[in-house]
């Protein structure tokens, strides 16, 4: 967790990768500068229970199904401005969009691989 305003050591988020899904609560409108090289491809452990994860790649054409297709996930949950908490279940048709956090739910651990 990390609140602006707060001295450093009083938050421990200490990073942000290209694996991970992040919340940012604003209060008005603002742009995210991301620098760096495209990551290749990439492994991410999923844990029993919710996940909330990165979709590191560029690919537009793959659906929710294909896309996490071996993990064991029952359950993709994505931003949804509308809805109530702010995420909505996603269905297996829905294609995937770079760069946007998915909250996944998995019954067991397992790796997802995301490739280019």
């Amino acid at each position: 967790t990390c609140f602006l305003g707060r001295p450093y050591f009083m938050n421990d988020l200490k990073r942000l990768d290209h694996k991970m899904g992040f919340w940012l609560n604003l209060s008005g409108n603002a742009t995210l500068r991301v620098y760096g090289l495209p990551p290749g491809p990439t492994t991410i452990s999923l844990h029993t229970g919710w996940n909330l994860v990165g979709y590191p790649t560029t690919c537009t054409n793959m659906t929710a199904a294909n896309a996490f297709w071996g993990t064991g996930a029952s359950i993709v949950e994505a931003f949804d401005p509308q809805a109530t908490y702010r995420t909505a279940v996603v269905g297996p048709t829905r294609l995937m969009k770079p760069g946007e956090g998915y909250w996944v739910y998995v019954t067991a651990d397992s790796v997802w691989t995301v490739s280019w």
